[in-house]
């Protein structure tokens, strides 16, 4: 008799000097993007989810991938979850990780996505939420945010640029705010943060490391978190996003 394995199986498939793809089998589908329908009105509300709960919402009734959409808040509640959440980033969240450690360290984590391919990279993204604001001030209320799609460029014969991972967005609401945890990595660049990459926008929605974001603001830094970041994208692959549906 033959007893079926379920459990989440993570395997490096390509590595190089800028990033590591992957696959994830058998995942638990804990952490995934995802589409809400909006039962008052035609509207669909993209969103990061964790354990079905949204983390951040993009909202739209025009369905059209070069209309800019609005974005609010979701911060999940779910205290038991988060424990599960962080327990998965424990090796992870440490000073003077590499890509190669953090692939390692990061499988607890990997295991909680749905089944897929994933790509991990280091990037650069501005602590902003690509609208103007600091990227920790996104509340309840609707706003447009030209940062959730991709842009015409009129000099270029009307060359459509996608959006590609640059701006940062919360995944926690800022009663989570620790001064003290800002001031901690204040003078220290070196400190990664972990994002998810939002397909064919600018946006990145902050997994771990708001307080480094918030300490890069506040020193300035354009690189306020060479981010690990995940993804779920299909067909083309950067900032660990899932390269194949």
């Amino acid at each position: 008799m033959f007893w079926r394995n379920n459990r989440p199986e993570i395997s490096l498939l390509q590595h190089d000097v800028a990033h590591i793809t992957f696959s994830v089998r058998n995942g638990k589908a804990l952490l995934r993007p995802c589409v809400i329908h909006d039962p008052d009105s035609d509207a669909g509300i993209h969103t990061l989810s964790w354990h079905g709960s949204p983390l951040i919402r993009f909202y739209t009734e025009a369905w059209c991938p070069t209309c800019a959409e609005f974005v609010y808040a979701g911060f999940s509640n779910d205290d038991e979850g988060a424990a599960e959440f962080l327990s998965s980033l424990a090796e992870w969240n440490q000073p003077g990780v590499g890509l190669n450690e953090a692939f390692t360290a990061l499988t607890p984590l990997f295991s909680l996505f749905a089944d897929g391919y994933y790509r991990l990279e280091e990037r650069e993204l501005y602590p902003t939420d690509g609208n103007g604001h600091f990227f920790w001030a996104v509340g309840n209320e609707k706003q447009p945010n030209p940062a959730t799609t991709g842009q015409w460029i009129a000099d270029v014969d009307y060359h459509y640029q996608s959006g590609e991972p640059c701006f940062l967005l919360p995944g926690q609401p800022p009663s989570r705010f620790n001064p003290q945890r800002a001031g901690y990595y204040r003078d220290k660049p070196e400190s990664h943060a972990l994002a998810w990459y939002m397909n064919d926008t600018w946006l990145c929605v902050l997994l771990d490391g708001h307080h480094k974001a918030t300490a890069a603001a506040l020193e300035g830094r354009a690189d306020c978190a060479a981010c690990h970041g995940l993804t779920g994208h299909a067909g083309r692959a950067v900032n660990l996003r899932r390269t194949v549906d």
